[in-house]
């Protein structure tokens, strides 16, 4: 999800470590879609390739612009009645949906530092799953031994 790459070209000029962008406008190759490229990525995490990851989800499906909505409170995963190419959008969103909250939880548990950004209205913060994400995070411990007490709740 490197999209302009801000972050990325921002952090090589500031530190001396390699930046990993992942791009399918760059190279088809880079598809965050493609199980063996998610697989590569979550492996390298887990072997502590990386001190970050970050990303910018896309996920257009999501944008609480959409009129008539796409996603609803009764439907976070998309309408029933949404046309074939709608659906489609809706099930890329919802895959890169699913696969951030996995990488975040794996950055949770290899204790890697990560940022991903999505809009605050955006219905990617409205979605299931994310009870379970601020739980691990409830239950961590952090520098200096003091467990978080406080409930986090989503942006």
């Amino acid at each position: 999800f490197s999209g302009s790459r801000g972050l990325a070209t921002s952090l090589s000029a500031a530190t001396p470590w390699w930046i990993l962008c992942y791009d399918v406008l760059r190279d088809p190759s880079e598809d965050l879609l493609d199980p063996d490229v998610r697989e590569r990525i979550e492996s390298l995490v887990r072997g502590g390739a990386f001190w970050g990851v970050s990303g910018g989800p896309v996920c257009s499906s999501f944008s609480s612009a959409i009129v008539p909505a796409w996603r609803t409170k009764e439907h976070p995963l998309g309408v029933p009645w949404a046309n074939r190419e709608q659906q489609v959008k809706l099930d890329r969103g919802n895959s890169f949906l699913k696969w951030t909250q996995r990488l975040m939880s794996l950055c949770l548990r290899t204790r890697i530092l990560f940022l991903f950004e999505n809009p605050q209205n955006s219905h990617f913060w409205r979605q299931t799953g994310w009870a379970t994400f601020w739980s691990i995070i409830a239950g961590l411990e952090f520098p200096g031994g003091r467990r978080r007490d406080s409930e986090r709740t989503a942006p």
